[in-house]
């Protein structure tokens, strides 16, 4: 086979060598150089000038230099558009910056490379199909260097003949140009399954498995590439009078979410209420910096990330005063890849509840909100950030409530702390320890945990159920619950930080906290001990809280919608007291965390808490009345 190979490469003149084919007298380029048994072009221009033969049938393949497809079949056919999009934006392939195309006998190859790939390549693999008409395709991802470890699965994909007659966009030999693709819709559901798990400038994509039962007269497809972060190049977006305002779309990957208006004003965009931003990215942390104006008439902006995060609270502007801010937003999905002891899979998220209503918390997409009296924006940058990561577990008085007006302590977490460091949340509502190892939300963090990462744990008010249902006790389970939390922490590098559950707001007679979960607290102290993880009581922190709030003052720090008091889930004031509670515990047990702390935070006293007058944070524009799940 070896000498065979080395024959037919001898029997290749050089380019040098070859006489132009002059066919109707008309000089013809040497456009293909010859490499091995292979011949090789570059950003050639041209379509459909190299046929593809599967088999001894009437069917024919017509590749070429582009990356398009057509197949002919007396009475059916039809043509292949590929094209990619990434979280930096989308193209057709054929648009790409360089297109190395390689045809051998049946067979072309291509490499493709552009900027929106990032550090990798596409590399394209395109056979006609021996045993029935049609074609195969094969796409991978790759990284351009062995040291960026990036690995891709490829998948082969068959289109095959149908019973439409064809209709090919463009013509024999058809230059990059010409042809009427302009305005081709992709098909929503194009979507990919290959993964490429990243290392260090690692990346993963996904192959094309929506696949037809037969080729239509055109068929589009639209390859989804997702890059890691770290392969992510910085993106920014600037407004300004002359600026389109585009909505999102899959297409374009960012935009201004539809339903909340907002105009082009000389500056910036501007809006009279709460508007959002939205921008494609991987899961990981990102720093956002914003570039804020005052409006004419001045503006009071509050910037929110994700599922209501406080980003940027209320920051009051002149007109015409700037001011930048940056923060760190961690961006995540429900996919959980295999690593030791883990097996792969995803959360089992609540549906319709995180498919839905807390679809944003997961759906590999930054978004921004922008709330407050004519909250006015000039710049949106984003990049990765390396990072550490603080992870939050816990109940639905931690997670992401997505309406106003429940609001938990995990939202306002991520206000009092700088842009060096990550607030990842993966608490949900209605769980306790045991439900949230069985819906695979430790999993997911130990996925991501990296050495010297916390977990900050909360749990207990759904835990309590457990003494009715005899499934569970203070003492037993729950604290037996800890102690395995905390150990698998430990043994991937995290450091564990236990958090004892807040009370619920009951008063007695004279103004007293009645007290609901002092056993769940006290076991939450006993178990970090014993596992050897840190320890910040809540639960003794609020109930001063509420008692120096008192009965009336303290409705403000609990959700009432339409009027019905929830004396368990907090509006937006006590979630954002309660946050400034466990910022005060971790700065005073000088806890790694609290190293990045913002730089105008100061220690809070529960005992002395704000004047729930003067909170002046605007509520964000999504409301509902149905409860949080759990109690």
């Amino acid at each position: 086979m070896g000498v065979l190979a080395a024959d037919t490469q001898a029997q290749v003149p050089s380019a040098a060598q070859l006489t132009p084919n002059l066919a109707s007298n008309i000089d013809r380029p040497l456009r293909y150089r010859p490499d091995g048994g292979d011949f090789v072009i570059t950003n050639g221009g041209e379509f459909f000038n190299r046929p593809l033969y599967g088999g001894n049938t009437a069917c024919r393949v017509d590749a070429g230099d582009q990356p398009e497809f057509v197949l002919y079949l007396p009475g059916r056919g039809g043509n292949l558009r590929l094209g990619v999009r990434t979280a930096a934006g989308a193209k057709w392939l054929h648009e790409a910056a360089t297109i190395e195309a390689r045809y051998r006998p049946g067979e072309m190859l291509y490499v493709i490379r552009d900027p929106l790939l990032g550090t990798g390549e596409l590399r394209m693999d395109a056979v006609a199909l021996p045993q029935t008409e049609g074609l195969a395709v094969r796409v991978e991802l790759a990284a351009r260097r062995p040291q960026d470890g990036c690995r891709a699965r490829a998948k082969w994909n068959r289109f095959q003949r149908s019973g439409s007659r064809h209709s090919r966009r463009r013509g024999h030999g058809a230059r990059n140009g010409t042809g009427s693709g302009q305005g081709t819709e992709i098909p929503h559901r194009a979507r990919a399954r290959q993964r490429c798990r990243g290392r260090p400038h690692g990346c993963h994509a996904r192959t094309l498995n929506f696949i037809p039962r037969s080729m239509r007269a055109w068929c589009l497809f639209f390859l989804l590439v997702a890059v890691t972060a770290a392969a992510y190049a910085p993106r920014r977006f600037e407004f300004n009078a002359t600026g389109a305002l585009n909505e999102y779309d899959e297409m374009h990957a960012h935009g201004f979410e539809p339903g909340f208006p907002v105009r082009s004003v000389a500056g910036g965009v501007i809006a009279e209420g709460a508007f959002f931003y939205s921008v494609d990215v991987p899961e990981g942390n990102w720093r956002v910096t914003v570039e804020l104006v005052g409006a004419p008439g001045g503006s009071r902006t509050t910037v929110k990330a994700e599922l209501r995060r406080l980003m940027v609270e209320t920051l009051a502007l002149a007109p015409g005063a700037t001011a930048t801010r940056s923060f760190i937003v961690n961006v995540r999905n429900p996919r959980i890849p295999a690593q030791a002891g883990i097996e792969e899979g995803r959360v089992r998220l609540k549906v319709p509840r995180e498919t839905t209503q807390e679809a944003w918390a997961w759906d590999n997409r930054l978004t921004l909100e922008f709330s407050g009296e004519r909250p006015m924006v000039r710049t949106i940058q984003i990049e990765p950030a390396k990072v550490p990561t603080v992870f939050l577990l816990g109940d639905s008085t931690v997670c992401d409530q997505s309406r106003e007006p429940y609001t938990s302590w995990g939202q306002m977490f991520t206000r009092f702390f700088s842009d060096r460091v990550a607030i990842a949340s993966h608490a949900e509502s209605g769980e306790s320890y045991r439900d949230s190892l069985r819906e695979r939300r430790l999993d997911k963090v130990m996925t991501l945990l990296q050495p010297g990462d916390w977990v900050l744990m909360q749990f207990g008010h759904n835990d309590q159920k457990q003494i009715d249902a005899y499934t569970g006790g203070p003492f037993s389970t729950y604290a037996d619950e800890i102690r395995q939390y905390s150990a698998t922490i430990k043994a991937g590098g995290g450091i564990p930080v236990v958090i004892s559950p807040m009370e619920r707001r009951r008063f007695d007679a004279d103004g007293r906290v009645v007290p609901s979960l002092a056993d769940y607290a006290t076991a939450a102290r006993g178990a970090a001990e014993e596992g050897g993880a840190a320890f910040i009581d809540l639960h003794a922190m609020s109930i001063p809280l509420y008692e120096a709030l008192g009965p009336e003052k303290s409705l403000a720090a609990f959700a009432a919608p339409e009027g019905v008091l929830d004396e368990t889930h907090h509006a937006a004031f006590g979630a954002y007291e309660l946050a400034r509670c466990v910022a005060t515990a971790a700065k005073s047990q000088q806890l790694g965390f609290a190293a990045y702390l913002a730089a105008d935070f100061q220690p809070f006293d529960p005992a002395h808490p704000d004047d729930p007058a003067a909170f002046v944070i605007p509520a964000s524009p999504l409301v509902t009345s149905v409860r949080p799940l759990g109690d």
